[in-house]
């Protein structure tokens, strides 16, 4: 599947499972199993690392947005990061917390 989900983000840009789901021989996006069977592969392919979410948009026939994935590579890797600013927000929540500490007493 994942040499099928490249070829449709070179084609289309970001997609959605179900797009992706129409592309791979054997598997129907409009049967309800296969299109969940679909949904736990992506689902498996991001928690892989092989797929990232890129963000959202509305389908018709759907009351909630839909997510749009598109493979893994260095610049989406970079764009999804968040690991930076995280470190950086705890460091600076520890040094607070530190200054407002009273010293400490020897007995």
């Amino acid at each position: 599947m994942a040499e099928q989900a490249r070829a449709l983000f070179d084609e289309h840009g970001p997609f959605t499972t179900a797009q992706l789901v129409d592309r791979v021989p054997g598997f129907n996006a409009l049967a309800p199993s296969e299109l969940r069977q679909g949904q736990d592969t992506v689902r498996a392919m991001c928690n892989a690392g092989e797929l990232v979410r890129v963000g959202t948009c509305r389908v018709p026939g759907s009351c909630k947005p839909a997510n749009l994935y598109a493979p893994a590579t260095v610049e989406t890797c970079q764009a999804t990061d968040t690991t930076a600013s995280g470190a950086d927000a705890l460091a600076g929540a520890m040094q607070a917390w530190s200054s407002t500490l009273p010293e400490s007493t020897e007995v």
